[in-house]
């Protein structure tokens, strides 16, 4: 059995473990951190299992903060350092790459993205314990779907 593996570092990231059987775990950064995704990703490597790992390889945006970008590129390249030390090959690809394969097209919103990927799993919960969305679940979910779909 293979593992697949999502990663999107924005603001509201998300780390997603997804396996061939279609069980899978999502990882909030907010309340996993660094730290959380290191432990994680031991256990999926100590399985013995192959691992194909992905990250979502965004831009700045327009009106963008100069804090929220420099926190965006320090969980990027922090993600990246993780996956070498444990040796865990990776890819990296833009959101849209990932959207396509999945089914969604071009400019739909974070919540169309949301039932695109309900569609696909609908046991996985994209909401926070408000029922806020969470995006960046739906965006690591759909990375590792990509993952898991291109290798």
């Amino acid at each position: 059995m293979s593992v697949y593996i999502g990663f999107d570092p924005g603001a509201n990231g998300a780390m997603a473990i997804l396996y061939d059987d279609n069980s899978f775990s999502i990882e909030d950064f907010d309340k996993a951190g660094i730290d959380g995704y290191v432990a994680s990703l031991r256990v999926v490597k100590e399985m013995g299992e192959p691992i194909y790992a992905g990250i979502e390889w965004a831009a700045a945006m327009p009106k963008q903060g100069v804090t929220s970008m420099f926190n965006f590129g320090q969980r990027f390249g922090e993600i990246q350092g993780i996956l070498a030390g444990l040796e865990i090959g990776f890819t990296m690809m833009r959101p849209r790459k990932w959207q396509s394969v999945c089914g969604i097209k071009p400019r739909t919103g974070k919540a169309g993205i949301e039932k695109a990927m309900k569609k696909i799993y609908p046991k996985a919960d994209f909401r926070g314990p408000k029922g806020g969305l969470k995006d960046g679940r739906c965006d690591a979910m759909g990375v590792a779907t990509y993952i898991r779909m291109t290798f």
